[in-house]
């Protein structure tokens, strides 16, 4: 499969060839032929349309000066071809340094806050009907949540026996059942919020780093869709910078963060105050790792759904301190860019 991904590319056959690691649901690969080092992306889609809403909104990015990577063309222009019953591209192996979240620094922060403000600028100004072929996000409703539960249940009140993550499965929506009970914010009440298309994955895994902090590359562009920038600002500060154990620390990554986003893109107070509900009412009405589990048999996606639990709880107890903390990071930003 590969060889010939590559003959079609026009880049020769590999001389070398190894699983990537990392990517959660598709077949990522990286080769080196005899004239560089590739990584192989093959997509998880059968329909090819989220493949090309992806490299378009990658060169949209690349136009507004964001530093997103481009696929390569073969010859005939085209960015993704079908081979051995996969649609794949072929992006170009970059270097950089991907720390572990443990180790990222103040510098990293303000780094990751940075290219997150530029990309929204750049994706900020998609026209209408070019914006318009992204799936929105963040559309839930709990009467869903709720069949969606059941189904899952369903299919494991059948088994002879529970394992560890169908005993987690009825914990945590457990769990859920109880915060819908006692009132969960609906989509709409955020509608007022800025929304654009967004690069819709943005944490550190898919970022890479230069020594001084600041980022080098951002991929997998592939779950870019429109929805509130809150929400993806609030979600690169829990994924990326362990967000309760720097609230515990009073803050020095999250503030870090918004100084860095806020240098260079619009942030409102409103939008801070919103982001905390924003993410916990989402991430409530969130079951997708369950549908990868029951209706995929996708374990690799098991460890994340695994961590569900704890970080619902703990947004429940906390989304008041949050919010404090990333008005205060606005306030104190050098050179804040406020927007009406």
């Amino acid at each position: 499969m590969a060889d010939e991904l590559l003959r079609r590319f026009g880049l020769g056959p590999p001389l070398y060839l190894e699983a990537a690691p990392g990517g959660l649901l598709n077949q990522n690969l990286f080769a080196t032929t005899g004239r560089e080092a590739y990584f192989l992306k093959g997509y998880r889609y059968v329909d090819p349309e989220p493949i090309r809403r992806e490299h378009g909104v990658i060169q949209a990015a690349i136009a507004g000066g964001a530093p997103a990577l481009a696929p390569l063309a073969d010859p005939t222009g085209k960015t993704f071809l079908r081979v051995g019953g996969r649609w794949w591209a072929i992006f170009p192996r970059v270097s950089g340094e991907q720390p572990p979240v443990s180790e990222l620094s103040v510098e990293h922060a303000t780094g990751m806050g940075r290219v997150l403000g530029a990309i929204h600028v750049a994706l900020a100004g998609l026209p209408a009907l070019e914006a318009a072929k992204f799936p929105p996000k963040l559309q839930w409703a709990s009467a869903l949540a709720y069949a969606e539960m059941a189904e899952y249940e369903a299919m494991i009140a059948k088994r002879p026996a529970l394992d560890p993550f169908d005993q987690h499965t009825l914990a945590s929506f457990g769990y859920r059942r109880s915060l819908l009970a006692g009132g969960v914010p609906p989509a709409e009440s955020f509608a007022a919020l800025p929304q654009q298309v967004l690069h819709g994955d943005f944490h550190d895994r898919n970022l890479f780093f230069a020594p001084d902090g600041a980022v080098r590359h951002v991929i997998d562009w592939e779950l870019a869709g429109r929805g509130p920038r809150a929400w993806e600002l609030i979600r690169a500060l829990d994924l990326s910078l362990s967000l309760a154990e720097d609230v515990e620390a009073g803050g020095p990554l999250l503030r870090a963060f918004v100084h860095g986003y806020a240098a260079v893109a619009p942030l409102t107070a409103e939008e801070c105050e919103a982001m905390p509900d924003l993410y916990w009412a989402a991430r409530v009405h969130s079951l997708w790792v369950y549908e990868e589990h029951y209706r995929k048999g996708a374990a690799k996606t098991d460890r994340v759904a695994m961590q569900d639990l704890h970080t619902l709880q703990w947004l429940a107890s906390n989304r008041a301190r949050v919010a404090s903390l990333l008005r205060a990071a606005l306030a104190t930003a050098p050179t804040p860019r406020l927007a009406s």
